[in-house]
């Protein structure tokens, strides 16, 4: 299998830990692109130039990682059937990923969105995590895609959004981060080490 990533998507970042986690490396070759740059390997599989992108053993290309996600852990339990809440928080912190790169990118573009919509996004980033820490308190599985997609989320909010502070708003949750990301298929995957 071959799974094209970027090394700052935080998308990628959660199929590789994830595959990690899963002890799968030895079947997967990683291939390093630059989406922008459209790569004829990437191209040549899918039209869509995004990543993470996973090409199955049998050829089938995954374009989108909570298919990757779901891909991988089939292949590792093949009588695994859909833990929902698992799903539901990897939609959560999906959702919430899907906004710090819409405003991430914005800020990069030389006619950006006016300041009311960024902080839309960002109100709606908070609102997300508010309720996220509300559950993640109570009770939070303690390993699996609900973990991974939390703590690459979290980490990237902490890496490209530094400005909304969550940490301080939530200590506790920042101190499980920083024990999450000791593992060494978090420092193995920290786009900050590009």
């Amino acid at each position: 299998m071959e799974l094209f990533y970027s090394p700052t998507s935080p998308y990628a970042r959660k199929v590789r830990v994830l595959a990690r986690e899963l002890d799968l490396m030895s079947l997967i070759k990683e291939v390093k692109v630059v989406p922008s740059e459209k790569p004829e390997a990437l191209m040549a599989r899918t039209p869509l130039a995004r990543v993470p992108m996973l090409t199955t053993k049998d050829g089938l290309t995954l374009p989108e990682s909570s298919l990757i996600a779901r891909y991988l852990i089939k292949q590792h339990f093949p009588a695994a059937v859909p833990n929902w809440a698992d799903l539901r928080y990897e939609a959560l912190c999906s959702g919430m990923l899907d906004m710090a790169i819409t405003v991430v990118m914005d800020r990069r573009r030389e006619n950006h969105q006016d300041d009311a919509w960024i902080a839309s996004r960002l109100a709606n980033i908070q609102s997300t995590l508010a309720g996220i820490y509300e559950e993640w308190r109570e009770s939070f599985p303690e390993k699996g895609l609900a973990v991974v997609s939390l703590a690459c989320a979290l980490d990237y909010l902490s890496f490209r959004l530094p400005e909304l502070e969550w940490e301080k708003h939530y200590p506790a949750l920042a101190d499980w981060l920083h024990e999450v990301l000791d593992c060494q298929f978090y420092r193995q995957t920290d786009p900050r080490k590009v």
